[in-house]
Formats: C-alpha cells, structure tokens, sequence
C-alpha cells in the first residue's frame, strides 16, 4: 500500500509541476508574440514614413525578416496550446490528489486497526 502511496503521490506532483511548466511557456510564448508583433510594427510605421536615409533600407529588411519570423512562429503555435494542456494536467492532479488521500486514509486505518489489535 505505501508503494502505490508513492507512486500516486509522484504522479500527482509531476503533474502539477507540467502545469506550472505549461502555464509558464504560455507566458513567455505570448510576451514573445506581442515583442514581436510591435517591432514589426514599428518597421512597418518607419517605412510608411520614409525619410531617405541608408538606414531606412535596413528597418524594411529587418521588417521582412521580423514577419516571416512571426508567421513561421504562429505556423508553429497555431497546434500548440499550452494553456489547455495545463488545464488537463491540473485536472488529472486533483484526480490524482483524491486517489492519494484515499491510500493515506488506508494506511492509516491499516496501522490503527494494527495498533487495536
């Protein structure tokens, strides 16, 4: 009994720890996203206001580059989602903690009723 105790208990925790893992790739994927969206902005906003300068040509390839980079990036997120995985995860966990709760609730009459005896 206490082996599947540890066993459940393991398993509750590494989901858990998913869930943070998850929810904290979420995070950093959409602060990403935004970054990327206002530079390819600002490239944008600079070339539709041209001043003739040599450093104009640079800001529109590097808006070119920034937007094939932010659709191979969506491309690529588009399958992915994070948030809901989590969700499972967190779900599955409490599922987990009430299995874990009824091994330590055995254990415990197990050894009192040893005890009793």
């Amino acid at each position: 009994m206490r082996e599947c105790y540890g066993r459940c208990a393991y398993t509750h925790k590494i989901h858990e720890k998913m869930a943070e893992r998850l929810a904290d790739h979420q995070w950093y994927a959409k602060w990403f996203n935004i970054i990327l969206s206002a530079l390819i902005a600002g490239g944008a906003v600079t070339t539709v206001f041209r001043a003739q300068t040599g450093l104009l040509q640079y800001a529109e390839y590097a808006t070119v580059v920034l937007s094939i980079l932010s659709l191979i990036y969506n491309a690529y997120q588009k399958d992915l989602d994070p948030g809901a995985l989590a969700q499972r995860h967190r779900e599955t966990a409490s599922d987990i903690w009430n299995v874990r709760e009824s091994y330590l609730s055995l254990i415990t009459d197990a050894l009192n009723s040893g005890r009793a005896n």
